[in-house]
């Protein structure tokens, strides 16, 4: 998590039962000021307050960290979150949908949407860390302004490699290798 801030605002857009927003606390807690959990699974946003509920009352979830759960599209959550708004973020961390156990009918347009949101939301300097299925990169506005810091392969057992990549927001031209 190179690169951390102090009072991190973070959104996981694909949060499931919410397992990613609680390892940045555990992470770093006391640099998290906010966690900020979005799925358009109405059972996966139970899941997620069950389990954030859990780690606050064991601790590992301090007080001092705001958190909300949002049952809706990623693409939608900024009109239905205050704190979803441009330059408010400093950290959008995710495991999306890989294609695999959940059927995104056009996988290529998911991504570049979330490329899109990243550089819509993420404050200059701010990263976006997710599992890439398919070693796509931003375009447009995107690929001026986001710059890729690391990509790792990781092997999760499908029929493609995957790769967990850093992307930040540089506020300027992006000089990014590897695309």
């Amino acid at each position: 998590m190179a690169g951390r801030q102090h009072d991190e605002v973070v959104w996981d857009p694909f949060c499931g039962s919410g397992t990613e927003l609680i390892e940045v606390v555990l992470a770093s807690p006391t640099r998290v000021k906010r966690l900020i959990g979005s799925d358009l699974d109405v059972r996966a946003i139970g899941a997620a307050e069950a389990n954030l509920a859990k780690a606050r009352a064991t601790g590992c979830l301090p007080a001092h960290v705001a958190t909300s759960l949002h049952a809706c599209d990623f693409r939608d959550a900024p009109s239905h979150v205050e704190a979803l708004h441009a330059g408010g973020l400093s950290l959008i961390i995710s495991n999306p949908p890989l294609g695999q156990r959940v059927k995104v009918p056009n996988l290529h347009a998911l991504y570049a949407d979330l490329f899109i949101k990243a550089h819509e939301l993420l404050r200059d300097g701010g990263r976006l860390v997710f599992i890439n299925p398919l070693r796509v990169a931003p375009r447009g506005a995107a690929a001026k302004h986001l710059s890729l810091e690391s990509r790792r392969v990781v092997d999760l057992g499908l029929r493609r490699d995957c790769s967990v990549e850093v992307w930040r927001k540089d506020g300027g031209k992006s000089h990014s290798a590897g695309r």
